[in-house]
């Protein structure tokens, strides 16, 4: 049958409860040949990743979102509309453990233009990212990112140049 739509409060219900973030994520397998249904999923946590990603059972589900996404819909419409919105959140994310492994969940696979705003975000926010345990561990990662692409284009050096002088 088709999938014709996610239940927003459901799936945030889910989510964010202990034992429900398991069926949450559960689901997901099943999901994952419909690119409709995972677009509905994405498009039902819009504006509620903050609220999701700063707590344990909301994170874990979202990890496992994105990282469905990451590997089968790569720069895909609801892979984008994720990173997004988790992008839009960074200030509120870093700064939390749960949140902060969101991040570095979605730096993992993700587009040149995503690890450059987070680069960005630690350049201009140096003093939480350098005291602040959870942010800490997200420039470590976005470093990592960018050690990786070095030898890709000169523009990943003078990123990790910059960020390495702002330290």
């Amino acid at each position: 049958p088709e999938y014709m739509g996610c239940n927003t409060k459901t799936l945030l219900t889910l989510a964010s409860d202990r034992h429900g973030t398991y069926v949450a994520q559960a689901c997901l397998p099943h999901l994952t040949p419909n690119p409709t249904a995972l677009l509905a999923l994405v498009t039902s946590v819009q504006g509620y990743t903050a609220m999701l990603g700063q707590h344990q059972c909301g994170t874990f589900f979202l990890q496992r979102l994105v990282g469905v996404l990451s590997t089968h819909y790569p720069g895909s419409g609801a892979a984008c509309l994720l990173q997004e919105d988790i992008l839009a959140s960074l200030s509120m994310l870093v700064i939390t453990e749960p949140g902060s492994r969101l991040v570095q969940a979605m730096l993992k696979d993700t587009q040149p233009t995503t690890v450059v705003r987070v680069a960005r975000w630690v350049e201009e926010n140096i003093k939480v990212a350098i005291v602040t345990k959870p942010a800490v561990y997200v420039a470590c990662a976005v470093v990592e990112q960018i050690v990786e692409r070095l030898g890709e284009e000169e523009s990943w050096t003078s990123l990790l140049e910059r960020l390495v002088l702002k330290f």
